[in-house]
């Protein structure tokens, strides 16, 4: 089965986002010396806070159901193609949190976070 996209009506642009890679860094104080750090994994975890631009009820709506549905509440996997890169990647969002806001008119927003590897 494959994962479902990311819904091309939520426009995300890259004002609106913030990409946090995380390569799980382990410190260890030393006696008197700088702090030894390494890193635990080959491969950083993304971290990125969104806000996707809903251009109508009909586009909320729709963007609510994917959440709800096809993700089963947030907690699903999707697929989501990086505008830096242009490479697509597995991701999740964080806790299944999703935040509306009407902005007037037509018009809402859904902000949360997403992580993918």
């Amino acid at each position: 089965m494959s994962l479902p996209t990311f819904p091309a009506y939520a426009k995300v642009t890259r004002d609106d986002n913030e990409r946090t890679p995380n390569w799980g860094v382990l410190r260890t104080e030393m006696d008197g010396a700088v702090p030894k750090q390494r890193s635990r994994w080959s491969r950083p975890i993304i971290r990125r806070n969104v806000v996707a631009w809903l251009d109508s009820a009909a586009d909320y709506q729709a963007f609510e159901q994917w959440v709800g549905v096809t993700l089963q509440g947030g907690a699903g996997w999707f697929t989501w193609v990086e505008a830096e890169t242009g490479r697509s990647y597995r991701a999740h969002i964080v806790d299944g949190k999703v935040a509306y806001r009407h902005m007037g008119g037509p018009f809402w927003q859904a902000k949360f976070e997403m992580e993918y590897l």
